[in-house]
């Protein structure tokens, strides 16, 4: 059986009251004030979750949020979801890059013995081809090439 609440009727001598002590406040003055009474619904939107996985640093991800926040300041939903999208994104990002050079370094040190055993002198670079030519297989060089343009885009679109 669903239960029902009722509003309690406000007196309009509270009703009054309400008004003339809303109306005393003007809100934060100083620069400061603002910019901390305009991070109060931020903290709680964007830090009741985390982007930090288990094994991350969840402070790290809270002080990459902070910098995105405090670069380009928004001042309505819109600009804050917009912002939080690019902090998330560049997180996003930056965790793929190290699961990457992860990713060639187990592959690297499997290939240890491969490497002694066929090739002198293989110096980190060869290391690091070896590694890649395996994971991307006789395309490794055209997939080497869309890697490089991909990257190359995506710098000139941030400059």
């Amino acid at each position: 059986m669903p239960t029902t609440t009722t509003k309690r009727q406000t007196s309009p001598a509270q009703a009054a009251a309400a008004r003339t002590n809303g109306a005393k406040s003007s809100g934060p003055t100083s620069p400061e004030g603002q910019l901390t009474a305009r991070s109060n619904r931020i903290t709680h939107g964007f830090r009741s979750t985390t982007m930090a996985l288990v094994s991350e640093n969840p402070d790290g991800y809270t002080e990459h949020l902070d910098a995105y926040l405090a670069r380009y300041s928004p001042i309505d939903k819109l600009e804050l979801d917009l912002v939080g999208l690019l902090a998330t994104n560049m997180w996003q990002v930056m965790r793929i890059n190290s699961i990457e050079v992860a990713l060639f370094n187990l592959e690297i040190n499997s290939n240890e013995d491969h490497i002694n055993r066929h090739y002198e002198n293989v110096d980190e670079y060869g290391r690091i081809a070896l590694a890649f030519k395996k994971s991307a297989g006789n395309n490794a060089l055209e997939v080497l090439r869309r890697y490089k343009s991909t990257a190359e885009r995506a710098y000139h679109r941030a400059l």
